[in-house]
């Protein structure tokens, strides 16, 4: 009975350990299919483009795979304000007052976005896993490198931090040079369940 007990263990263990991801299959799949739909979040977002000035701003999001989404510009602080809903975009200097901007195009599509960064996921290279503390908080790390078609086919370089024990994307990070500029982005990614966006109409 015993010997019974440690084999199916033993089989158990190779079973669990077949299908567990490994660091490489993460990451490609974390690219690929962006973090996990967990309702509405805030972003709060770092943008450097060398020769440029900082940009600071908040990204709040509904989730899911529809185009709802508002930027509010934090530095510069007379920023323009963006809201995406289903297709169309509005523009804002206040956050109240609102214009129809444009149609956005097919490629906008959230699912159109998402099947190119699949195939930019299937160049991933350079894959390395390890673990970080977030303000004390134990989090695994997955970072690599592709070839993005968004840019050209220029190398990205990507990095998520994980929370180790609710599995929440804390954190992103990328870098890439693209026509001689290099570009650094941040983002700190929280839950925002009471998210209201704007109705222009």
């Amino acid at each position: 009975m015993l010997r019974e007990i440690a084999v199916g263990g033993v089989l158990l263990a190779w079973a669990t350990g077949a299908l567990a991801e490994t660091c490489e299959e993460k990451f490609v799949r974390l690219l690929g299919e962006g973090k996990p739909d967990t309702g509405p979040v805030r972003l709060h977002i770092f943008q450097e483009l060398k020769g440029y000035p900082k940009s600071e701003n908040y990204y709040y999001s509904m989730g899911g795979d529809v185009m709802a989404g508002m930027q509010e510009p934090i530095e510069p602080k007379n920023g323009m304000w963006t809201l995406f809903l289903g297709d169309k975009m509005y523009t804002s200097m206040d956050g109240k007052a609102w214009t129809f901007g444009r149609v956005l195009d097919a490629q906008s599509d959230p699912e159109a976005v998402r099947e190119a960064l699949r195939k930019d996921a299937e160049t991933s290279i350079n894959i390395v896993c390890g673990e970080e503390d977030l303000d004390g908080v134990p989090h695994e790390t997955l970072e690599g490198d592709y070839n993005s078609s968004g840019l050209q086919g220029a190398v990205v370089h990507n990095k998520y931090w994980i929370n180790r024990e609710t599995q929440w994307m804390s954190k992103t990070y990328m870098f890439s040079i693209a026509n001689g500029i290099e570009s650094h982005w941040t983002e700190i990614i929280e839950p925002w369940p009471d998210l209201v966006l704007p109705r222009p109409e």
